[in-house]
């Protein structure tokens, strides 16, 4: 009997023994990085792989590496509102509609 308890427990764990271990690393505002703010309201991966942040600081994209900011500067030809980024939503041509608080 203890035998067959030893057999089907390592056969239950034997899974997770396979498993993929994965490293996380914390981006924020202060680590060189490029985030905006510490305050993240909404996010999206597209399909190319860009990872899209809405932020208390407007809109982000992360490739992987760094970050770029898009906002509502005054040399923009494609300003943002100001305010919380709080939802960002696919479209199905490949665009993405953001939504704003004010």
């Amino acid at each position: 009997m203890r035998i067959l308890l030893i057999i089907i427990t390592c056969w239950v764990m034997l899974p997770a023994i396979g498993q993929k271990s994965y490293s996380y690393q914390r981006i924020g505002r202060d680590d060189g990085l490029g985030l905006a703010s510490d305050v993240v309201f909404a996010t999206y991966q597209d399909a190319r792989g860009f990872i899209w942040v809405g932020t208390a600081n407007g809109l982000q994209r992360f490739d992987g590496n760094k970050f770029v900011s898009y906002g509502s500067t005054a040399n923009s030809q494609h300003q943002l509102p100001i305010g919380d980024l709080t939802q960002i939503v696919p479209l199905k041509d490949g665009r993405l509609m953001l939504s704003f608080s004010a």
